[in-house]
């Protein structure tokens, strides 16, 4: 912020200086500091909301809406759950989350075998970069796993 603080002591908060520093007194200097901090904080909320939120509402509506659309004119809860359960994705999205959720603990276990785990700090394992070595090979798999 070094541009944005100038010698008060030269030429007062209210002069224009003569060294060509700003074309107004340094008293307007506060405006612009106020001016980039606001910029700088608002480019978070913006960011987060055109980055995560809008994508998200659009995929909602894509995968959702029609269910969502239909089970809000049924005439009671327990019909608007039966039409949005049977129109939407919904239950196949459970079955294949409870999938990805067993695949991912089975891969985490398995980077944690002493097999496919990360060989430690001083082995030979460690320092070789020979790839017709069987356990170079599992530490890619591992890498691969952790990321």
């Amino acid at each position: 912020a070094g541009y944005l603080v100038r010698d008060w002591e030269e030429t007062g908060p209210c002069k224009v200086a003569s060294d060509d520093s700003g074309l107004f007194p340094p008293v307007f200097d506060a405006f612009l500091l106020f001016g980039v901090v606001l910029f700088s904080w608002m480019c978070n909320p913006i960011t987060y909301f055109v980055v995560y939120i809008i994508p998200l509402t659009e995929c909602v509506n894509f995968f959702m809406g029609m269910s969502m659309r239909a089970a809000y004119c049924a005439p009671t809860n327990e019909d608007a759950w039966v039409i949005f359960e049977w129109w939407g994705p919904l239950r196949s999205w459970f079955a294949k989350i409870f999938w990805l959720l067993v695949f991912t603990f089975g891969a985490w276990l398995l980077g944690h075998t002493p097999c496919c785990g990360p060989p430690k700090p001083g082995s030979r394992t460690a320092k070789t970069k020979n790839p017709t070595n069987p356990r170079w090979h599992c530490r890619f798999l591992f890498l691969y796993l952790q990321s």
